[in-house]
């Protein structure tokens, strides 16, 4: 799973890599807290749902979605 976070009003952005369950809930419960936008991306659509459910912004499968189109879709994230 790999997550996207920008702030609102400043260019913070945090890029996480992870496929344990308990640090993607965490890294989205606090991003979301912070006020942060979450873009969050999966390699199965049963973790896309999973993300979404506890509160990711937008979550996308990077295996059938192309992950630039959905970030200058969702962003702006500089990349």
């Amino acid at each position: 799973m790999s997550f996207f976070v920008r702030h609102r009003h400043f260019r913070r952005e945090v890029d996480l890599h992870s496929s344990h369950e308990l640090i993607c809930r965490t890294v989205i419960q606090l991003a979301k807290l912070d006020g942060l936008k979450v873009i969050a991306s999966a390699g199965s659509d049963e973790k896309v749902e999973w993300m979404k459910s506890i509160g990711a912004d937008v979550a996308f499968n990077y295996k059938t979605q192309d992950t630039r189109e959905v970030l200058q879709k969702e962003g702006p994230i500089d990349m």
